[in-house]
């Protein structure tokens, strides 16, 4: 969170666009934001504010992710919060890494690795063994402010391990500041 890993695939996209070349986003359905967007935030003045947008399409089913990677014509998929995707996700690009291996075609899968009690997020794990490159964004630690925070510190919720949330929901926290949600918190 806040460590600007949707900008960087949005500035991704937006390059690609500025090479003619054929984009687009998706998000799971269970990511509840509204707005068919995927949008970075930056926070200032303790608020999180807009930073950069890009349309998105929100994808439902296997069959509908099927067909929108099997596009020729699609150079570049962004795939937001990839945590959320169910596990089929996997096979399929696996699939279309074999299909697609001799033209252009990308994908930028932007997610979060561990989730709040510092588990693998499924699918991720398959997907970043997949990657021909992973880049691990860090933000500043909401705590202590001093170190990189790599690590999603959920503030409120269930025990479920997909929830999704905003901020208010989650910050990010270093190693020293986080602490398992419903456990006690760490004395500083």
């Amino acid at each position: 969170m806040f460590a600007d890993k949707t900008g960087s695939a949005i500035q991704d996209a937006k390059n690609a666009q500025y090479r003619n070349e054929r984009v687009l986003a998706i998000r799971p359905a269970l990511d509840r934001h509204s707005e068919p967007f995927i949008i970075s935030r930056r926070v200032i003045n303790g608020k999180p504010r807009p930073d950069l947008k890009f349309p998105a399409r929100i994808v439902r089913t296997r069959a509908e992710f099927r067909g929108i990677i099997r596009d020729p014509m699609l150079s570049l998929l962004v795939i937001e919060e990839g945590q959320f995707f169910p596990h089929w996700i996997v096979p399929e690009l696996r699939e279309a890494q074999h299909v697609r291996r001799r033209d252009k075609f990308k994908v930028v899968v932007v997610g979060l690795n561990l989730d709040y009690r510092l588990r693998p997020y499924d699918p991720m794990p398959a997907i970043m063994a997949m990657a021909d490159k992973v880049k691990i964004h860090t933000g500043v630690c909401m705590c202590c402010k001093r170190r990189k925070g790599r690590y999603t510190q959920r503030l409120q919720g269930g025990a479920a391990q997909n929830q999704p949330g905003d901020f208010g929901d989650y910050e990010v926290r270093c190693r020293v500041c986080h602490y398992i949600f419903g456990e006690a918190s760490p004395t500083t």
